[in-house]
């Protein structure tokens, strides 16, 4: 079956364990029982963890409860609403995997995807428009933040290293028909100003054989 993700057929799930009743607050996320999963998708995909998966503690976990209270948090959304929600929600909520909270979900570094993978919910077939607004997104979370100490060490660290090829190593560029040499620091800079493609300076140096008569080779 072929789904188009911009139509608003999709919804996200929470997975709630009926032994635990309570006021579980998250933020703006309130609940009646402890949450233990969070997912999206459409038609019948919020059932399918109970015939089974790869996240083996979480599948479980389900088995222990015998049958657990499955809620639709929204609905009428499309992929890319459900995805970003889903995301917030188990943010706010945390997993068992980092120590940060009650959910079975294993996500990757953007904290939006899940271990278990239905053959119609991969990664959204995002517009262009809509990466944008992601990549904005993920982008203003860092900015304005104080850098730690470990990690303007890293920064100092990176700009020393002699490996890098715009900072303490010399390029020395010879044209081997006329000979003529020139020496540069930032290869990059070079290779800008001179309309010469990066790519080919650089594989000159790897394969030692010269781009249109020139070679580039660097000195530390």
């Amino acid at each position: 079956m072929c789904v188009n993700p911009n139509d608003p057929i999709f919804y996200v799930y929470v997975y709630l364990d009926p032994r635990k009743p309570g006021k579980y607050v998250y933020g703006e996320y309130e609940f009646d029982y402890e949450p233990f999963y969070v997912g999206k998708g459409n038609g019948k995909r919020a059932y399918a963890h109970l015939r089974g998966g790869t996240n083996k503690k979480f599948i479980d976990n389900i088995k222990e409860i015998g049958l657990p209270i499955i809620i639709f948090y929204a609905k009428g959304l499309t992929d890319y609403d459900a995805y970003i929600l889903e995301g917030k929600i188990n943010k706010s909520v945390g997993r068992l995997i980092n120590k940060t909270g009650p959910l079975y979900n294993i996500l990757n570094q953007h904290g939006v995807r899940s271990g278990y993978h239905h053959k119609h919910h991969k990664k959204p077939n995002f517009t262009n428009e809509q990466r944008k607004m992601y990549s904005i997104k993920m982008s203003n979370q860092f900015k304005g933040k104080p850098k730690s100490e470990n990690h303007r060490k890293k920064l100092s660290d990176a700009k020393k290293n002699s490996n890098s090829p715009n900072h303490t190593k010399q390029w020395k560029i010879e044209n081997t028909i006329t000979h003529e040499i020139t020496y540069c620091k930032n290869l990059v800079l070079y290779c800008k100003e001179n309309n010469i493609s990066y790519g080919c300076a650089k594989r000159t140096e790897r394969k030692n054989i010269p781009h249109k008569g020139i070679m580039y080779l660097h000195i530390k």
